[in-house]
């Protein structure tokens, strides 16, 4: 091989292993709502079969197909199979989805923090009162919340409506 047959490869090996935000987006989506039934037989059993048909074999983590001989009540052996199917945990693609689409619930603010950040408020309303003030003008609430509103762009609107009140 030469150098440029091997750095062919190399560049379609990177360009088959391109992954889509779509395609993740989907493969989480279809692990979320996977529904096992999809892959059951009309007699009630797993069918490998039916789960390669519809296209749903990626949504199986493990499978186990186990067969053993056991006595039979006129004294021969019967074989008896056990399936065992391990699926990708619906929930935690569900948590993914939602980290990647932004609808993750973000943790409540502690009462300490929240009175914290709103004396910190009253603090920066009273010093923009105070400079509105010596240069002569005067400075409302509502207006001086309207005005660290526009400046602020992590101000908290329903933390400063009790500054208002």
């Amino acid at each position: 091989m030469t150098k440029v047959d091997v750095q062919e490869r190399i560049q379609q090996r990177i360009a088959g292993a391109k992954v889509e935000t779509d395609e993740i987006i989907g493969t989480l989506a279809s692990q979320m709502r996977t529904n096992p039934l999809d892959m059951i037989d009309s007699a009630g059993r797993f069918s490998l079969e039916q789960a390669r048909e519809r296209g749903l074999g990626h949504l199986i983590k493990g499978l186990t197909i186990t067969r053993r001989t056991v006595p039979g009540e006129d004294g021969s052996k019967e074989i008896v199979e056990t399936t065992k199917l391990e699926f990708h945990n619906s929930q935690a693609a569900a948590a993914q989805l939602s980290k990647i689409r932004g609808i993750e619930q973000q943790p409540a603010e502690n009462e300490h923090t929240r009175r914290r950040r709103l004396e910190e408020y009253r603090r920066m309303l009273t010093r923009l009162k105070a400079e509105a003030e010596q240069q002569g003008e005067t400075l409302t609430t509502q207006q001086a919340v309207e005005a660290l509103k526009a400046y602020l762009p992590d101000f908290d609107a329903v933390l400063a409506s009790q500054l208002v009140m």
